[in-house]
């Protein structure tokens, strides 16, 4: 019975250093899928920046086109005012010349 009861101590030590053994390798398994998940949530993370920062120079070379032809309508609609009151002003200073020789000259 002592024998038995050795035997029985004995495969029972075994086990629990079996399932030891499971955990150690389980433990070591979780460790190596948390770390390839964080990697993985690194390399996410960065190529969502990177797609971001792509994302707003774009949108930024687009803004600073649509501004400068804003601008250049701007400018060109202020030029074609400034033809039009020029050639206006230019009428009217050779009627008003006209006129200040009818006074001078009878």
């Amino acid at each position: 019975m002592a024998a038995q009861g050795e035997s029985l101590l004995h495969d029972l030590i075994q086990h629990e250093q079996k399932q030891g053994e499971r955990v150690k390798t389980a433990q070591r398994e979780a460790d190596a899928i948390v770390a390839a998940a964080e990697q993985e949530a690194r390399d996410v993370l960065a190529r969502a920046q990177r797609e971001a920062d792509v994302a707003a120079d774009t949108a930024i070379e687009s803004a600073r086109r649509e501004a400068e032809a804003i601008v250049e309508r701007a400018v060109s609609s202020a030029a074609a005012e400034a033809e039009r009151l020029q050639a206006a002003a230019d009428a009217r200073r050779d009627r008003a010349v006209e006129r200040v020789l009818e006074q001078v000259l009878p």
